[in-house]
């Protein structure tokens, strides 16, 4: 499981959670406005976040 408290982390530009078996990300992922690379593959996530994009 990933922390809200991801969505401090404010100039991350890259992040890899491949094989993670995440089935869900924090809405806070959102808040990542310098996130350019995003890596999710290989989970068992069916959505993502409204936040996100």
């Amino acid at each position: 499981r990933i922390p809200p408290s991801l969505g401090q982390l404010r100039k991350l530009r890259h992040l890899d959670l491949e094989e993670n078996k995440l089935d869900s990300l924090p809405q806070e992922i959102g808040y990542l406005r310098e996130l350019t690379r995003l890596i999710v593959a290989s989970n068992q996530l069916t959505q993502l976040p409204r936040s996100i994009g």
